[in-house]
């Protein structure tokens, strides 16, 4: 819960995955690169370790985010025979129905859903 980065690796399974919110550099395809990406994010933060609130979702996800205020990402990491096998980063601040109906009109080509404000 303090970012110790030998215990998380123990429990980290050989083929993890991590994601980004958004799919880019950061996506991350076994244990070397998820260690190799979290020891490199430490070197660039401030000294200072924050506490994670730990949720569980369901028997073998939890959610896991910073205590102390949002910073916008959380991340869901499932677990299988003892090990983390992926974790997943997500938005957590609040989306915006119109937004989203928007979108959705736009990716479907139908301008007539397009939501009046």
């Amino acid at each position: 819960m303090r970012g110790d980065l030998d215990a998380l690796e123990q429990v980290l399974d050989p083929a993890v995955t991590l994601r980004a919110v958004e799919p880019g550099p950061w996506d991350c395809e076994d244990r070397d690169q998820v260690m190799s990406l979290l020891r490199l994010v430490r070197t660039r933060r401030r000294k200072t370790s924050r506490d994670a609130d730990v949720r569980r979702v369901n028997e073998s996800t939890f959610l896991v985010s910073r205590s102390g205020g949002p910073d916008g990402v959380a991340t869901l990491v499932k677990i299988a025979r003892g090990k983390v096998i992926s974790m997943q980063q997500i938005s957590t601040d609040a989306t915006d129905p119109l937004a989203d109906a928007a979108v959705a009109a736009v990716r479907s080509g139908d301008a007539a859903r397009l939501p009046r404000s």
